[in-house]
């Protein structure tokens, strides 16, 4: 699985030169207008087919080990365009859920490490001075909150401070040095905090509900 991420970091990178050609006549005669989204999709398809086998069979390193590929090529599509980030961050919140949702609660936590890490790099390894950032961050929050969501609708009782520190975590990776003057800082923090805020009336709101009585098996005659 090593070898797709490598591959996908090659071929971003030889579509990025400058002496790449983003149609050929073959491509055309297809009807394939974006080269680029269309073999990264086709390359996520077939990862995913190995990821929702590995999830059956409760394979967690083997689902721990594709998500951090997929993380490594987020960046490796960010460094080509910010735009293309997006998509590839979506699967990895798509796919954790899964796992979340099919016995292996644990994928969520190594995601969301996965997503953080992620956008630590984008910020640190990409340059992001005249780049549209509310695309990936956006997308960010919204695999996080998506992780988020499953955790605590397993584990009502689930402290929600486990819930919020990743949206913490993120903003003081949107606030660092290199990207704190950016022009999209202050709209991606505004959702952050919307995020946040959500979580912390959904903590209210638990609190004023009455304790759920345990209810005693039947003893069996």
């Amino acid at each position: 699985m090593s070898l797709v991420g490598e591959l996908a970091k090659t071929f971003l990178q030889s579509s990025k030169s400058i002496s790449h050609h983003e149609q050929d006549a073959q491509m055309e005669e297809f009807g394939i207008t974006d080269k680029v989204s269309f073999t990264l999709l086709y390359l996520f398809q077939r990862v995913e087919l190995t990821y929702y086998k590995a999830v059956e069979k409760k394979i967690e390193p083997t689902c721990s080990h594709i998500l951090n590929v997929l993380g490594k090529i987020v960046v490796y599509a960010a460094q080509y365009d910010l735009s293309m980030a997006s998509y590839p961050l979506h699967t990895i919140g798509k796919l954790a859920k899964h796992a979340q949702e099919n016995g292996l609660p644990g994928i969520g936590d190594i995601a969301t490490c996965t997503l953080l890490e992620v956008g630590n790099m984008i910020v640190t390894q990409v340059d992001v001075t005249y780049g549209n950032l509310k695309d990936p961050f956006f997308s960010l929050t919204a695999q996080l909150d998506l992780i988020a969501k499953e955790m605590f609708r397993q584990n009502k009782g689930i402290n929600f401070k486990i819930l919020t520190q990743p949206f913490h975590d993120l903003k003081k990776i949107v606030t660092s040095e290199k990207v704190a003057s950016h022009q999209d800082i202050p709209i991606i923090l505004q959702d952050i905090d919307r995020v946040i805020g959500e979580y912390a009336t959904l903590e209210q709101v638990m609190k004023t509900l009455p304790p759920i009585p345990e209810v005693e098996e039947e003893q069996q005659g």
